[in-house]
Order: C-alpha cells, then structure tokens, then sequence
C-alpha cells in the first residue's frame, strides 16, 4: 500500500486497520469474518468506503461461519477448509479474470 499505483490487483485476507488505501486504484478482493477479534466490523465497512472513494469498486466477501485465521491450517486451531477452500478459489477467479 506504499505504492498504491504498483499493483493491478490486491487481495485482503481478513482485513486491516494500519494502512491507507485512500490511494488505491488497483481492484481490490476481500475475504473477511463476522464479528472478528482482530478486524471489526466497522474497520471493513471503512475500508470499503475508503476504497470505494478511491474508485477501486471491491469485492468484499463474508465467512460467516469461520474465524480469524480460517485460511491458515494449524493456526490457532482456526482453520476452516469448506471456507478456505472457497475463500481460494475466489482468488485464482479474481486473480485470473
């Protein structure tokens, strides 16, 4: 995010509260949980704002079911693979398309 213009594409596993997207063009995939420990919901609601005043148009999904750390096997005890396994797949469709 240092160099906003430098990427065509980002994707964001779970969100982020420490970094400016207010410059961000690239096309932006998000996966995220409900009520996250790390990641409020009121932190992805800004980003999305911050992203969509920018004119990236994200897309934003929800695990509604899963935890933070849902995509990292043997992290924390945390994993979930029907949603890690979608969660990826929506990234190669987003990555390649």
């Amino acid at each position: 995010a240092r160099q906003p213009e430098s990427f065509d594409r980002v994707v964001i596993y779970y969100g982020t509260s420490s970094l400016d997207f207010s410059a961000m063009t690239a096309r932006v995939l998000g996966h995220f949980v409900d009520d996250d420990v790390m990641v409020s919901d009121d932190d992805v609601t800004l980003l999305s704002a911050e992203l969509f005043e920018a004119g990236s148009e994200p897309v934003l999904w929800h695990y509604p079911d899963a935890v933070h750390w849902f995509a990292e096997p043997g992290e924390h005890g945390c994993y979930d693979e029907a949603a890690a396994e979608l969660a990826w797949q929506r990234t190669l469709d987003f990555l390649k398309n």
